[in-house]
């Protein structure tokens, strides 16, 4: 089922949140005998609620969760055209979650006819002297009452005090606005935008440790929150204007909160919602031995990868065998590399009983990578995360030969 709204109307109301004020650091103790009224019940919801936003919105950030694709479509017959909100789930930067059901369809046919609302709108910045005029679809959180049941009046109160809402309804309101909402949210942590300090940790440490102004709002009382959802650009049709069209919808502008298992398997490469993918094709290890037999006087360098490997794409091209000499590094002579199996050899024409340091590069980028005979290319290593399937990574190894 989809509801029909007429667009003309979409305009932020102010609501209240039943949650608010409230305390999530206080939660009411019970006791034996203990004389309990509604607002003992209605702080224990409180404080659960609050909790909850409050590890939302700092522990996992806003965005959209899944789902809430925006949508253009046009209707022949009657005429219409219309913007579908498939269903979804977002967090806004208050920690509220905001669950959209079903689809949602705004009626948008008659907005270039609406001088208030069109008249608020300005001209997307690619096109400042056109007719399109840029508008922003946002999601919004709101709470209903519902569920009327008999309760005790209190003295003195009227007839319908005796019915009371007995349910309070998570629920949401879409809108086309103006203006787009605040990017970031003052309780938002803006990672790409901070520049120091220098250092991965360092700077991980600062964004933390600067603590998002005036936390006590999460609980402290009502406000609006809006989460972007799309760029709507209207276009009016006809002169003067009869409908309106849709010129472009884009999605890209949202905020993205994917879930823990998604940011894992991004990280490591992994497949991690159910069985484990078949392994990449990685170099596994790298071993150092001195030459014996007809190859004494000589070092053998051996790497074994995880899978067969493709004879003839080990090539000069492909392979790189250095050793550090006076600081530098140098390119030691050898035969040409064989393969066996999974196994490649090299044979260096030098003798390193004295202990060498040494660097091995195995191309799995560029034009000439190496494959394994299901043409994969090489993945880098075994302990790092697996690029995505027809990908390669070089694998470098510096190492340490002690006879």
């Amino acid at each position: 089922m989809t509801d029909t709204v007429d667009a003309a109307t979409f305009a932020p109301l102010e609501g209240t949140d039943p949650a608010l004020p409230g305390d999530p650091f206080a939660r009411p103790r019970y006791s034996y005998g203990q004389l309990l009224g509604a607002d003992d019940f209605v702080s224990e919801q409180r404080y659960h609620l609050l909790r909850a936003r409050l590890r939302n919105a700092l522990l996992h950030g806003s965005g959209v969760v899944c789902g809430l694709d925006v949508i253009a479509k046009t209707i022949a017959d009657p005429p219409a055209v219309e913007l579908i909100c498939t269903p979804g789930l977002a967090i806004d930067p208050l920690g509220r979650e905001i669950f959209v059901p079903e689809p949602i369809c705004l009626d948008v046919t008659g907005l270039a006819n609406n001088e208030s609302f069109w008249s608020d709108l300005s001209p997307p910045p690619d096109d400042p002297d056109g007719d399109a005029r840029r508008c922003y679809a946002v999601l919004s959180y709101r709470a209903c009452l519902s569920a009327q049941t008999p309760a005790i009046a209190q003295p003195c109160s009227d007839a319908d005090n005796s019915l009371v809402y007995s349910r309070v309804l998570d629920s949401y309101r879409l809108c086309l606005e103006a203006a787009p909402p605040s990017d970031p949210h003052a309780l938002s942590r803006d990672w790409p935008a901070l520049k120091e300090p220098v250092g991965l940790r360092a700077r991980l440490q600062a964004l933390l440790t600067d603590a998002p102004p005036h936390p006590e709002q999460l609980w402290s009382y009502p406000q609006d929150a809006k989460v972007l959802l799309a760029i709507v650009d209207l276009k009016p049709v006809g002169s003067p204007a009869e409908t309106t069209d849709i010129d472009a919808v884009d999605t890209s502008v949202r905020a993205l909160l994917p879930d823990v298992q998604t940011v894992a398997s991004l990280a490591t490469g992994l497949r991690l919602i159910g069985p484990a993918a078949a392994s990449a094709f990685a170099l596994e290890t790298v071993a150092v031995a001195a030459g014996t037999g007809g190859d004494a006087g000589k070092t053998i360098v051996t790497a074994t990868l995880t899978g067969d490997v493709q004879a003839g794409t080990v090539t000069a091209d492909s392979v790189h065998l250095f050793k550090l000499n006076g600081g530098a590094w140098t390119a030691p002579a050898t035969a040409v590399p064989t393969v066996a199996g999974p196994v490649i050899t090299f044979k260096v024409n030098e003798d390193w009983s004295g202990g060498a340091t040494y660097q091995l590069v195995l191309s799995g980028g560029g034009a000439r990578p190496i494959l394994d005979t299901h043409n994969r290319p090489l993945a880098g290593l075994t302990d790092e995360p697996a690029p995505p399937p027809g990908r390669g990574r070089d694998a470098v190894v510096i190492g340490v030969f002690t006879p």
